[in-house]
């Protein structure tokens, strides 16, 4: 499991917001999927891999100029004829309260044995 503290800042969900060009009035849920960023995946450096599937739920409402822990594991590996499909999931807490929580599928092109 990756762990890292981050500070979300509302300076960075207004820039994310004119990028992707979001008129409503809360913050976008997508914003979220932008700290995977956080990390490097030396599991995933090294093996041709592409996005199947994301989902985000929110269990809390998120506060901003705040520091949140941030994890991010890979939580299932199903094997396919051509690769593996790695599933895994990225929590944004504090401390034992979840805010958000996604859910990430990659097909990984890995021989199987």
């Amino acid at each position: 499991m990756y762990k890292k503290s981050v500070r979300l800042s509302l300076n960075k969900i207004s820039q994310y917001k004119d990028v992707v060009s979001y008129k409503g009035n809360d913050y976008p849920k997508s914003y979220f999927l932008t700290l995977w960023q956080e990390f490097d995946l030396e599991e995933l450096n090294n093996h041709e891999h592409f996005l199947l599937e994301q989902n985000i739920t929110e269990h809390s409402r998120v506060i901003f100029d705040r520091e949140y822990l941030l994890e991010l594991e890979r939580v299932d590996v199903v094997k396919k004829a051509n690769g593996q499909i790695w599933q895994y999931k990225l929590s944004l807490k504090e401390g034992e309260r979840l805010y958000i929580e996604a859910f990430t599928k990659l097909y990984v092109r890995v021989k199987n044995d």
